[in-house]
């Protein structure tokens, strides 16, 4: 559902040039930056009039604090007021590019870095940095280059590994990114980015199990908490409905965002009172749908893990549900200091964090059935039908009619992620398209947008022995394109171990269903739980051979007019199916965390 993290960069202060005149306020700025609270530092900064009086120190703090809040333009005034002050090119310049990058800037960071580079060849922040901009223009070989130069620079520091990791991550070498990730966790085992990184990617591993997967979030997910002193927490409780946290960067146009709008304002107020902690920096339509539905918001991205934990325990919080697990915008760090009594795993991940501050994960008895418990460190709470529901989409064209019916042939089809499509599925859908001569394979994907990435891929699939003129590989669209390109589209082939999940609901909507393959993990079975919920138990397989068969099955022509039945059917049996029954969802939601909370409240107090 959700990409992994590419980068985990600050905006770095360099040496000072000359002593701060007034050392309180700018070692008061400092401690506040570190502290994650850029807001202080700014305050205390401007009182000081840092910029009136030219303190170069001051200033790049001023500036580190501004864009540390996403107010890019502000920084960028002060940086470039820095650079009319002699002597302060070399500092200002890797800090300036790193935030027009982070900015959206991608070209003029790049030139600014370059000339960092130029300036100070041995300059570690400029090297990374640079590295960071190239690998987000898609430049990948020279951010490899740049990113290996500040690991030499700085052998002592994770961030360059971690960044070397994410680089051959985008390229799908996930056996190089692991190693890189392993590197950057030998340096610094509470590395945030490498431990998320580290353990997202393993999804995309055939060879990976979830046993093996809990055994590294395990490891890691104690690295990350040692040393952290949980916060305490009564087992009392005040009368009222139940104070129940969102934490998540994604309340927006996002796998999560959808999942939440169409059950989120259908809460009972008596019952439950919903406050959204958004780590996340963009905004839409739909963020102020959600915003609308939640009693209380708070945007915390520019605060640091203690503080951000300090807010959302003043909360008094009893339940806090964290949406991103290992994925982009996670905040582990605040997870660690544990701000709610009750923490618990949902929605936006699909494993076991491996933390011990984390209680329960929520699931439901399909992609987690009996005995798969053990796969779990968290609790496992099981929902009575899915763990999740969506809204349907309010933009959605009416279904069409089976297009094979006219075409004289079938389409598969596929939205997933390239990353998702690993060699053995490719295998697999080869051996679909052998025992149909006549069928066509459409691929639809973001890295399509690229010559390259689709020059690259098409050889994949030449070297699984899928011949790409009978494939046409597709860029990304618009939502409303995307949704009515199911119209060309007889049913989807599931990718797998990753299996699909926002793909796989939105298609049932428009009434073509996917054929998944399913095996142990709440990731692996999330296609057959999102199938199983509407009935389509034999669009369910269980190994490759089986995939293969009933995707012939599914394609002949006594299946062909099934499917023609089934897809004038399957809107209006999605919509009372517990997968888009958002009114039944949201009174299993709640009764599920209120209990849940009350059997903490019964539980005796442990000793510390």
């Amino acid at each position: 559902m959700n990409r992994p993290i590419r980068h985990h960069l600050s905006v770095t202060l360099g040496p000072r040039s000359s002593p701060a005149p007034q050392p309180s306020p700018i070692d008061a700025a400092d401690a506040a930056l570190q502290s994650g609270r850029p807001d202080t530092a700014e305050h205390v900064l401007r009182q000081a009039d840092v910029v009136g009086r030219g303190d170069a120190v001051g200033m790049h703090l001023l500036a580190i604090a501004c864009a540390q809040q996403q107010r890019f333009a502000e920084a960028e005034a002060v940086w470039r007021a820095l650079l009319a002050l002699p002597g302060q090119e070399a500092q200002v310049l890797p800090n300036l590019g790193r935030m027009l990058e982070k900015a959206g800037r991608l070209d003029e960071a790049r030139a600014l870095l370059a000339r960092a580079v130029e300036l100070t060849p041995q300059d570690y922040t400029a090297r990374l940095n640079l590295g960071a901009c190239l690998h987000a223009l898609g430049r990948y070989a020279e951010a490899r280059d740049h990113t290996e130069a500040a690991a030499r620079l700085r052998p002592d520091l994770a961030q360059p590994w971690f960044n070397l990791g994410s680089l051959w991550q985008a390229e799908d070498h996930f056996a190089q990114a692991a190693r890189c990730h392993d590197q950057a966790l030998s340096i610094d085992p509470t590395h945030q980015g490498a431990i998320s990184n580290g353990l997202f990617l393993q999804h995309f591993l055939p060879e990976v199990t979830p046993a093996d997967r809990l055994r590294s979030a395990r490891e890691r997910g104690d690295a990350l908490c040692r040393g952290i002193a949980p916060k305490p927490h009564p087992r009392t409780r005040a009368p009222g409905p139940l104070r129940v946290g969102l934490l998540s960067a994604d309340f927006r146009a996002h796998s999560v965002g959808w999942f939440l709008a169409g059950f989120l304002p259908l809460l009972d107020s008596a019952q439950v009172r919903v406050t959204a902690y958004n780590n996340g920096t963009r905004s839409d339509a739909l963020t102020a749908r959600l915003r609308a539905a939640c009693s209380d918001w708070h945007d915390i991205h520019a605060l640091g893990d203690a503080a951000a934990a300090d807010l959302i325990a003043s909360y008094g919080l009893d339940v806090l549900l964290d949406l991103s697990g290992m994925t982009a915008g996670h905040r582990l760090g605040v997870l660690a200091r544990k701000p709610a009594p009750l923490q618990v795993s949902w929605l936006g991940y699909f494993s076991s964090t491996g933390m011990p501050t984390i209680d329960w994960v929520l699931a439901d008895p399909l992609c987690v059935p009996p005995g798969e418990e053990r796969f779990f460190r968290e609790q496992v709470w099981r929902l009575p039908h899915s763990r999740f529901c969506m809204a349907p989409p309010p933009d959605a064209p009416e279904v069409n009619a089976l297009p094979a019916l006219s075409a004289g042939a079938v389409t598969f089809g596929c939205f997933q992620e390239l990353a998702k499509l690993n060699d053995r599925v490719l295998r697999t859908w080869a051996a679909v398209l052998h025992g149909l001569p006549g069928a066509r394979l459409r691929v639809q994907s973001a890295r399509l947008a690229k010559p390259e990435e689709r020059a690259r891929f098409a050889l994949r699939l030449e070297a699984a022995g899928l011949d790409p003129a009978r494939c046409a590989l597709l860029p990304p669209t618009n939502r409303a394109g995307y949704l009515r390109a199911h119209h060309e589209i007889d049913f989807i082939l599931d990718s797998f171990p990753y299996t699909g999940g926002t793909t796989t609901c939105e298609a049932l909507w428009m009434g073509v269903p996917t054929l998944t393959l399913a095996s142990p993990g709440m990731l692996e079975r999330q296609g057959e739980a999102h199938l199983r919920n509407v009935g389509l138990v034999d669009w369910v397989a269980h190994s490759e051979q089986d995939f293969v068969q009933r995707a012939l099955s599914h394609a002949s022509p006594e299946g062909l007019r099934s499917l023609a039945v089934l897809r004038s059917q399957l809107r209006e049996r999605c919509r009372v199916s517990p997968l888009f029954d958002n009114g039944r969802f949201a009174a299993d939601w709640t009764q599920a965390l209120r209990a849940m909370h009350q059997q903490f409240l019964s539980q005796p107090l442990q000793e510390p």
